[in-house]
């Protein structure tokens, strides 16, 4: 067996053997045996990471705007500055309440494949804090193909780490991988489109 576990932080991996007990094994009262030989996972794939880089892309897509009304957000821990973004990337109560406000605005799209605009196609009325906690009413444009396509590309990246963890599991504890695996996938993420 395999798990997938794609939660709301992490993204944990887990391997091993299910397999009906030896008659020594059923003598001694057990029914079933779970032999586990590896674990893995990937710490930052997990439902509200992918909505915070969600958050900070769309934040990076409406820098002027930020710039223009003095507006700031956090950085994810896995996410990469960009050129001119220590003007914008705050550790202030303003900046965390920025990023929150806009998951809250992603999560629909994340856990639903979708989001409804309440402006014109791809921009939304957000009321945000500047720098100073006044409340500003910003035009935030959200590219919504290129953050599925970050989606689609970030949780590729998980499933390849999985497969390899998997792979290297198996070999490491039987010198081969087996005919068959049965995947099992848990966690609220998984339940996302």
């Amino acid at each position: 067996y395999a798990v997938f576990d794609f939660g709301g932080g992490t993204t944990d991996f887990d391997y091993g053997i299910y397999r009906l007990p030896n008659d020594q094994e059923f003598d001694e009262g057990w029914d079933d045996i779970i032999e586990h030989f590896g674990a893995s996972g990937d710490r930052f794939l997990g439902g509200e990471n992918l909505l915070e880089n969600l958050a900070y892309l769309v934040f990076k897509n409406n820098q002027n705007e930020c710039r223009d009304k003095n507006i700031s957000f956090t950085k994810p821990l896995d996410a990469e500055a960009f050129v001119g973004s220590e003007r914008l990337i705050s550790k202030t109560q303003a900046a965390y309440t920025n990023t929150t406000l806009l998951m809250s605005k992603l999560r629909p799209l994340w856990e639903g494949g979708e989001i409804i605009f309440n402006g014109e196609n791809d921009v939304t009325s957000l009321t945000l804090l500047n720098r100073d906690g006044e409340r500003v009413e910003c035009e935030i444009k959200i590219p919504v193909s290129a953050l599925m396509l970050w989606l689609q590309e970030r949780i590729r990246d998980g499933l390849r780490n999985f497969f390899t963890a998997l792979k290297s599991s198996f070999e490491q504890e039987r010198g081969r991988l087996p005919q068959e695996i049965h995947i099992l996938l848990a966690g609220n993420s998984s339940r996302s489109r």
